[in-house]
């Protein structure tokens, strides 16, 4: 492609493709016909190019959103003019008298017509916009529009592309098209060299309207490592310096809670070492980018490292660390044990140390299932403790359970036996078998949602889990401990769980964990009381 085409023309060529969020049809077909040059590639469900080199060794994903901001249309008045909403972040402050595209069965060009400010009354002169306030007129009627405008049809502000001094271009939808040919000059650079690495490049959907592209693409390729190409801000009057870029100032590298710490220093290195200029970004939270969807796409996709959802770093921290360190300092706790794929022993070792976790008593490896692993760590205990120890199973992935339900879960142990935690079910639960027609409806207030910890007398729980595992089925539909336990005539004692135990398995589970957290550090900056209480004034580690 580069060999008749400079990286000017390329990016051009993109930029002037249509392509809005969730109809990005046009600029997919281009990309993908570049890409394929490079490796197999082909669109997905959600509108996504997706290519993969196949082979062995590291799986290095390559990510830039290949959508742009526009406008949908909402309504079409009786006079004729079009009333539209945003895609995307679309600032409504810029529309008024832009020069548009309504991508009807045939293109309309229109102008954004709003009230003239000589026939504005008092201050409403002054006033910014809004997207309400605007209306796009085509020059035609009612009738006419209608005839080829419908609700939902996407609408782009026209923008020609524009060289300017130093080799600079001034165009719409260069942060999504300009990622996209950085990433095709990349795989240009890397053609016919050995650098033995498994490379999928994403080139994906819907990322001004969410990054469900992103997520999906994360998940199916699942890689190893990724890297997110978008664009930052670029200084200009009355900005912040710290919160910019300088234009011609070299690549911005990211650092983010959500972003591999060791990956952004290993790119500024490389930076320094080959002579390429670069800049750093600062980000206190999300990134805004892909980076975020991809990295809790499937099990957990560190950018920078492939891993499970317990060790992603939120503010810092794996989420396991933030887990273990309730248990390590509640008073009443005196071992813990942990349950990991094999694979990550070691760092979950490094994490132990680092962190100072000094009630771990081991690291065990995990089996195939959820309750092969427990039964590991159980096995473990056992031959350690003695058989009438107290056990509190918990998920590594839950880590906002609060001091209170711990004590209630060892206390109902010692007086009933076992404990299950719960909360009131707030919304009505449906029994469906089939998934598509609803059988029953319980009682509401007769439904729980279960939670962990899940705690039992180490004895009985062994007894429970070696008499489901002498069965055929084994744990077959086997969820937890309360399940296993029933499955044995034993009856269970609910203890009432914290609204706020989330179990983080999802990109929206990331993102309430994250609001939860500052919510609790908030709490204590500000003397309002500490959400996960330590006993005793006792500090956490």
């Amino acid at each position: 492609m580069f060999k008749n085409k400079d990286l000017k023309s390329v990016v051009l060529a993109l930029a002037g493709a249509n392509g809005t969020s969730g109809n990005e049809n046009e600029a997919a077909l281009l990309a993908k016909s570049m890409l394929e040059e490079y490796m197999p590639a082909h669109i997905d469900t959600l509108g996504s190019v997706c290519g993969d080199t196949g082979g062995d060794g590291v799986h290095i994903m390559l990510d830039a959103h290949i959508d742009r901001i526009g406008m949908t249309v909402t309504a079409i008045d009786d006079s004729g003019f079009i009333k539209f909403e945003r895609v995307g972040g679309i600032d409504a402050r810029v529309l008024a008298a832009e020069q548009v595209t309504v991508w009807g069965d045939e293109p309309l060009f229109g102008v954004i017509t709003s009230t003239p400010p000589h026939l504005a009354s008092g201050d409403d002169d002054k006033k910014a916009k809004k997207i309400e306030d605007l209306s796009i007129d085509v020059g035609m009627t009612a009738d006419e529009v209608k005839k080829i405008v419908r609700p939902g049809m996407r609408i782009t502000v026209n923008s020609t592309p524009k060289e300017l001094l130093g080799g600079r271009v001034s165009c719409a939808a260069l942060d999504a098209r300009a990622g996209v040919a950085a990433i095709l000059r990349c795989l240009e650079l890397l053609k016919d060299k050995n650098h033995g690495c498994r490379i999928s490049v994403l080139f994906s959907s819907q990322e001004e309207t969410g990054g469900s592209g992103a997520a999906a693409g994360g998940f199916a390729a699942a890689p190893d490592e990724a890297i997110a190409v978008d664009v930052s801000f670029a200084m200009a009057p009355g900005l912040k310096k710290e919160k910019c870029g300088k234009l011609g100032g070299g690549a911005m590298i990211g650092f983010s809670p959500s972003l591999d710490y060791s990956m952004s220093r290993t790119l500024e290195r490389i930076a320094d070492e080959n002579g390429i200029a670069r800049q750093c970004e600062v980000m206190s939270g999300s990134t805004g980018t892909n980076a975020d969807e991809i990295q809790v796409a499937g099990s957990g996709v560190r950018m920078g490292a492939g891993v499970p959802k317990q060790f992603l770093e939120i503010n810092g921290k794996p989420i396991i660390v933030h887990t273990l360190q309730l248990f390590q300092c509640h008073d009443m706790i005196d071992k813990i044990y942990i349950s990991v794929l094999a694979d990550y022993i070691p760092y979950m070792k490094e994490l132990v140390d680092e962190y100072r976790l000094n009630k771990v008593a081991d690291v065990i490896p995990g089996g195939e299932t959820a309750q092969d692993s427990i039964y590991n760590a159980l096995k473990k205990a056992e031959s350690e403790n003695a058989e009438d120890s107290i056990v509190l199973l918990h998920d590594g992935v839950r880590p906002f359970v609060s001091y209170e339900v711990i004590s209630n879960n060892i206390r109902s142990v010692q007086e009933k036996g076992n404990a299950i935690t719960c909360t009131p079910c707030f919304e009505t639960i449906m029994i469906s078998k089939d998934g598509s027609h609803v059988d029953s409806v319980p009682y509401r207030k007769e439904t729980f949602a279960a939670q962990a910890p899940q705690s039992f007398y180490l004895k009985d729980i062994i007894a429970a889990h070696d008499a489901v595992r002498s069965t055929p089925t084994k744990y077959e539909n086997m969820v937890d401990a309360c399940t296993i336990i029933r499955s044995q005539g034993i009856e269970a004692h609910m203890v009432e769980g914290n609204r706020g135990n989330i179990k983080v398995t999802t990109p929206e589970d990331v993102y309430t964990f994250r609001a939860l957290l500052q919510y609790k550090e908030n709490e204590q900056a500000f003397g309002l009381g500490i959400t996960n209480r330590i006993g005793n004034g006792r500090k956490p580690l």
